[in-house]
């Protein structure tokens, strides 16, 4: 009896124990990470290309004297602006009206010898009519009326390019632009054709104004032209791309610009193609020779893909993001980047529209875990601009 005594208590202490056991309330499972994510969408995003630049004069021409002869008198102030047909230097007339003037005196002659011969001509035709004149002096009577008709005609031209000299001593601006500084002084022998001694200075036409660039031919310059080929990039506008110009401080003139010549040959000391654009400058802020940023824009990426800059992150494999699937469940998932655009990367392959990929509290996260994923609107197409500088 007391073995089964013993027994029954040990029976109904394990069963005890184990209700005991049952009773205890179950612990909750920790709650799931929370993080947040971002619909991967496909977007048009612009593309704005950076190159440094220097700016030139829209037309620089530098003015000679045509006539030789002492320079006379300067009429502007140098590095003032002038406006085109002002006059600029006068050079000593003299000689020019001279010479002029026996041209004005050599045309009188030969108007007076064909108005002889016109009278003399119609005599003989007069007389060969009624056959008192032979018909050998007839043809004399022609040959000199044509011969005085042809000296009147070169006496003409004599005094044309005789008015023509006259008038080159005085020289005008060719242009509208800016004068730099004279190039021989006044009292000066000026020869007409002699490359120093006839310049007398240059004219610098600021409106509007050329900005030189170059186009590096790198990796980065060939994966815009196959992407072009491939048809991702396109011209935004089917039109001339636009040019906009950064100064050294960072600000940015207001007008805008267009790219208007691109070299067909890549220049072989530099390996790059040079580009020009022309740019409205008609309060002048802008002047020949300064070093700016050239901010190219026109060109549209089309269908691209892009994430925040803080959803990506490196490990050996390469880069990444974390993408969450329909269950909740963490992937990592390769991809491969291109250039940024207001603080998002652009993404070349690796995800597709309608992917969550998380942007906040990725740090914490392993592959495969579960996690309580907030959607968040994406600034998607608010001054997204992809940038490429050089």
């Amino acid at each position: 009896m007391r073995v089964g005594a013993g027994l029954l208590i040990h029976l109904f202490l394990s069963v005890a124990g184990g209700a005991a056991l049952a009773a205890e309330p179950t612990k909750s499972q920790p709650p799931l990470p929370e993080v947040k994510v971002e619909v991967v969408k496909a977007l048009d995003v612009p593309i704005r290309l950076e190159y440094p630049g220097r700016t030139a004069g829209y037309r620089e021409v530098e003015v000679r004297a045509q006539v030789s002869g002492i320079l006379q008198q300067r009429t502007y102030q140098e590095g003032a602006p002038v406006k085109q047909g002002q006059v600029l230097f006068r050079l000593d007339s003299r000689q020019y009206q001279a010479a002029l003037t026996r041209a004005q005196a050599a045309l009188a002659q030969e108007q007076a010898r064909l108005r002889q011969a016109e009278r003399d001509l119609l005599r003989v035709r007069t007389l060969a009519a009624k056959g008192f004149a032979s018909e050998r002096e007839l043809d004399n009577s022609i040959s000199e009326f044509e011969q005085s008709r042809a000296n009147l005609q070169a006496a003409e031209a004599e005094v044309k390019s005789r008015q023509i000299d006259l008038d080159f001593t005085t020289v005008v601006a060719p242009i509208t632009g800016i004068t730099s500084r004279e190039a021989r002084s006044e009292g000066s022998l000026i020869v007409a054709g002699d490359p120093q001694a006839s310049l007398l200075t240059q004219l610098t036409q600021l409106d509007p104004i050329y900005v030189n660039f170059s186009l590096p031919q790198d990796s980065e310059s060939a994966r815009l032209r196959n992407d072009v080929a491939n048809g991702k990039l396109a011209n935004a506008s089917k039109a001339e791309l636009t040019v906009q110009v950064q100064f050294n401080d960072g600000s940015v003139y207001p007008l805008q610009g267009r790219v208007d010549f691109t070299d067909s040959l890549v220049d072989r000391a530099t390996g790059s193609v040079s580009t020009r654009a022309v740019i409205p400058n008609p309060e002048q802020k802008l002047l020949p020779g300064q070093f700016v940023r050239v901010l190219v824009s026109g060109l549209l990426r089309l269908n691209a893909i892009s994430v925040p800059e803080r959803a990506v992150a490196q490990n050996a494999a390469g880069t990444y993001v974390y993408v969450i699937d329909e269950q909740g469940v963490v992937r990592q998932q390769q991809v491969t980047l291109g250039g940024t655009a207001g603080g998002r990367w652009i993404v070349e392959s690796g995800l597709v529209s309608g992917e969550r990929v998380v942007v906040e509290g990725g740090h914490k996260l392993q592959p495969d875990d579960r996690v309580h994923a907030a959607t968040v609107e994406a600034m998607h197409g608010q001054g997204l601009i992809e940038e490429i500088r050089r």
